[in-house]
């Protein structure tokens, strides 16, 4: 899947997308869930703040793609590299993780909760990783996570920093299964000015793929938040 033609999709677009790529997975009014019996999870969200009713110009540099406007990489980006990870482990005969796709984040997680409404079960998966963290090498967490997880996820190049909220957030709250949201490339989004790095999605890439061929080994549970 070429990132051009996710930007350029419009939102009712985008599980048809995803599916003629993945196949058919669980569908539900604003999930797609793709189970497995993998211990990682990758989450993406499809929606973005961009108005449909305009038209999206791009365009396409050696490094970074611009628009007209809001680009909509926030997140079209992260589903972008969800599905080059799907490829990639069918191309290469590794393990498959499972895939969430979820809609109306910006508009308060609405696919998030509803898919967490149907009680999914997760087998044995022991992290979720959300893709739609805004620069390069980054990752945030809304939950308070053992020091494992956070040594588990700092190994492969990623440095924490800080978050708002985002649909993994309360993925966690209801599992209590631990996660952490990673940078997939773009920068100043919700703007006009929003752009994507294209080599910087290729790295998020690259580190997802060694995550998959090391798993975290056990379930470090979620902890209580403490309010002061």
């Amino acid at each position: 899947m070429k990132i051009e033609s996710l930007l350029m999709a419009k939102e009712a677009e985008v599980f048809g997308l995803i599916k003629s790529e993945m196949g058919e997975g669980i569908e539900g009014d604003n999930y797609l869930w793709y189970p497995s019996d993998s211990p990682l999870l990758f989450q993406a969200h499809i929606d973005t703040v961009r108005d449909e009713k305009k038209e999206l110009k791009i365009n396409i540099g050696t490094h970074v793609i611009t628009g007209n406007g809001v680009l909509g990489a926030d997140d079209r980006a992260g589903v972008c590299i969800a599905m080059w990870i799907h490829s990639y482990c069918k191309k290469h005969k590794l393990p498959m993780p499972q895939f969430l796709f979820t809609n109306k984040e910006e508009t308060g997680n609405i696919g998030m909760k509803q898919f967490l409404a149907c009680d999914p079960e997760f087998g044995e998966l022991k992290l979720a990783i959300a893709l739609d963290r805004q620069g390069a090498s980054e990752y945030v967490t809304y939950n308070v996570l053992s020091d494992e997880v956070h040594e588990y996820i700092s190994q492969f190049g990623f440095v924490e920093e800080y978050g708002t909220s985002s649909d993994i957030e309360y993925f966690s709250d209801h599992t209590k299964i631990p996660s952490v949201n990673v940078s997939v490339g773009y920068y100043h989004q919700h703007t006009t000015h929003e752009q994507l790095n294209i080599d910087e999605m290729r790295l998020t890439l690259r580190r997802c793929i060694f995550i998959i061929a090391e798993p975290i080994e056990a379930l470090y549970p979620v902890k209580e938040k403490v309010y002061k």
